[in-house]
Order: C-alpha cells, then structure tokens, then sequence
C-alpha cells in the first residue's frame, strides 16, 4: 500500500523554536519525530538550521534581546544535523524512549480498549502515546497550553479534520477534541501536554503505600483532569483534614490539603508557575490571597509546617546562575520579596537553618544536561513555623533520588 502524502505539518513558528532549542524536551522529541517522517518539515528545518537558531546554554528565550539572538542564530550555521529516516514504523529518536517498537510497548489500560503510555514527564511539558482501537473514540479532553498529537500508526479523526501517519494535529488550551480512529485499524498517536500531570487518587495503587506503613492518605486534585493537585500520606489518622482553601480559584486547580494533630499541622503546597504572562499575573494574585489567607490561619493554628513546591528560589545562593535568571519568573524581584516577607509571618526555611552551604537545588530542567551538572533551582521548601525551631532535628535535599525533574526534600522534627 502506498503510504498517504503527509498533509498536517508543523508551522514555522515551532521549527524556528525548535531549532532555536527553546522548547520543553517533550516538545522536541515530537517535533524531532514529525520531522524524521516529513520531507517538506525537514527541508524548512534545514533552511533554518542553515542562519543559525541555537539559543546559548542557559539562556532563556523570553529575556533575549535582539542583538543576543542575532549572535546565537549566526553559531547554529556552524552545526550539522544529521537526521536518518527511519528504519522501521518507528523513528529511532522515539524508540529511545519506548525501548523499542510500538509492538513492545507495556501500555496502562484507560478502559474501553483505549490505553496510553507516558514516556516523558518533565516540569514543562508530558508525553504518552496514545492507542485507540479502530472506531474508537479517545475521552474528550482539555489542556492546560498548547497539545501537539503526532499520529504514528493508523489514523483519526476529530472537531478539526482528518490526520493520518506522519501528520501533527496543533492545538491550544481553548480546545476539546476527541480523536476517533478510523475504521480497520487502530491508532497509536505521540501527544505531547505542556503541563504537569497529576493523577487521581483512583488512579494510583494504594497498595504501594500501605505496603510501606502509609495507611492514611490523602488526595486533593484539580477540578480538570490532569492538572496539578496535592496529596499527603500519613502513618498515623490525622485528627482533621482540610481540602483547600475555601478560595474558589485556588481549590478549582486543586493546590492546597492540611492534615492537624496534636501538635502541629501539616500543609501540602503546590504554587502557580509563571509560564506566561496570564500565567505569571495569577500566580501574583495567588500569593498575595495565599498569604493573607495564611496570616490568619496562624493566628488558630501556630504550629504549621507548609511543605512543597513554591516555585520560587529565595536567593542568590539557591539558583546556579542568578545573574541570567534575574529576569526569568522563579526568581523575579517581586517573587523573592514576597517569599521574605511570607516567612516573616513566622516561618522558617528548615533546610537553610541548618544547611548554609552553596550548590544544592531540588529542581533541574531536563535541557542541556542540567542535573548531571548540577545546574540547578531550589524551589521546594519545607517551611516550619517559628515555634517549632528547637523541634527540627534534621532537614536535607535527597538530590540522589532520581524520579522526575524534582527531587524529594525532608525535614525532620522530634516532637
């Protein structure tokens, strides 16, 4: 059978971004697919390529100036990028990732005969393949930015128009679609999220936990399906538990679960990133309410310990190049002065009371082998009400734990 001509393609903003090397890891990997199965895509890529396009190392695209990125374009000229058809039904930059064919995939049953399998979960960005049995509908689905779908095998059909293999369907958060595959073969498609991906408590194995003395725990997700959400896991019953805030907007994205005992309470955090400008002004909004809301839960409850990922570094010292990251939000002025002034409520940073030393991060991004050398952000606290500083016995970042782009941080207190 003679293949179908390739009809969806990429547009030239994302290969210029691509080939700009400013786009999430997941991203990449499914533009680097599109690209190794399209020859028209390639060729634009190449043409790009050939006046240049590569960001410099660490460097982020939102705070280039026209003259920085004249300089970065003209480098790429200089590099060959080698990119071989691929062999089989697969591209081998994508078997890399699934370890080899789309037969030897271990997929996860989402029920009704439709399954996925997530190959890439990193901080900006996630991305699974998706299968759907012939005639079969995928469950309707929202985003959080924009989603590429790739079609590998098969073909679909949804509200936008027909994509078979090779082609990339681009769509942006405003958008719920529902890919059908075409009837007489199933469909397996590369879609790539840019969110963060939380599950459902019915989602996980709690068996996991209990296995381990975790027998309490608790789950607090977003209202949509997939995005952010806070748990808390407990070897002894908490005497309450508090899901949210009771601020609408917080509680809808599922972003705040305390657990109270006896002698202290224990909050779980996830805080807003600053993806873009939307973004970066509801994450403004979220801190003012949160520490306002936070000031006068104090004054009921002092001993509070508030633990997660505050998407901010404090200072100089907890980023690996304060200096080019002055302008990029997790380490904006106003972001650090509101986490100073957060802490003056009555907090203390658990980790710094004890650790004063340089170097230690808790989240890297997946580019440009950040981890390996240890180019990184602390974003992640454990921060313990001042009435509880002469409980903290010990408080550390386990950065030897590789399980996403975080790593876990603890903080010990003897009560």
């Amino acid at each position: 059978m003679t293949p179908q001509p390739i009809t969806h393609h990429i547009d030239d903003a994302l290969l210029m971004a691509y080939s700009a090397g400013t786009l999430p890891e997941a991203f990449s990997l499914a533009i680097a697919t599109h690209i190794s199965m399209c020859d028209e895509c390639r060729a634009t890529l190449d043409s790009f390529d050939a006046v240049g396009g590569q960001v410099m190392e660490d460097q982020s695209p939102v705070t280039m100036n026209d003259d920085a990125f004249a300089k970065t374009m003209a480098m790429v000229g200089k590099q060959s990028i080698q990119r071989p058809k691929p062999a089989n039904d697969i591209p081998s930059v994508l078997a890399g990732y699934i370890g080899g064919s789309l037969d030897d995939v271990e997929w996860r049953s989402l029920g009704a005969g439709i399954k996925q399998k997530i190959i890439l979960a990193g901080r900006d960005a996630t991305a699974r393949l998706l299968y759907i049995p012939a005639g079969q509908s995928a469950p309707d689905h929202g985003h959080s930015g924009m989603e590429l779908t790739l079609v590998l095998r098969g073909a679909f059909k949804d509200e936008s128009g027909h994509y078979r293999a090779g082609d990339i369907e681009i769509t942006d958060d405003s958008v719920e679609h529902t890919p059908t595959a075409d009837m007489g073969e199933d469909c397996i498609c590369l879609a790539i999220c840019l969110q963060e991906i939380k599950a459902n408590k019915d989602q996980i194995d709690l068996n996991l936990f209990s296995e381990i003395g975790y027998n309490y725990n608790y789950w607090f997700s977003a209202q949509k399906k997939g995005y952010s959400g806070v748990a808390i896991l407990s070897k002894k019953k908490p005497n309450k538990i508090e899901y949210g805030t009771g601020i609408s907007h917080m509680d809808f994205e599922g972003r705040n679960l305390r657990i109270d005992f006896d002698k202290l309470s224990i909050m779980s955090l996830y805080l807003p990133s600053g993806t873009n400008i939307q973004r970066l002004d509801y994450k403004f909004q979220y801190m003012q309410e949160f520490k306002d809301y936070i000031s006068n839960l104090k004054k009921k409850i002092p001993n509070l310990v508030i633990c997660g990922d505050y998407n901010i570094c404090h200072n100089a010292i907890d980023i690996h190049d304060p200096v080019r990251n002055v302008k990029v939000s997790g380490f904006l002025p106003w972001e650090r002065e509101w986490l100073s002034e957060f802490m003056d409520l009555g907090f203390i940073d658990s980790f710094r009371y004890l650790n004063k030393g340089p170097d230690n991060y808790s989240w890297w991004s997946y580019r440009a082998n950040s981890r390996a050398n240890n180019k990184g952000w602390r974003i992640d606290y454990n921060l313990v009400s001042q009435q509880l500083k002469p409980n903290i016995k010990s408080s550390a970042i386990l950065d030897q734990v590789f399980h996403s782009d975080h790593c876990p941080i603890v903080v010990e207190l003897k009560l």
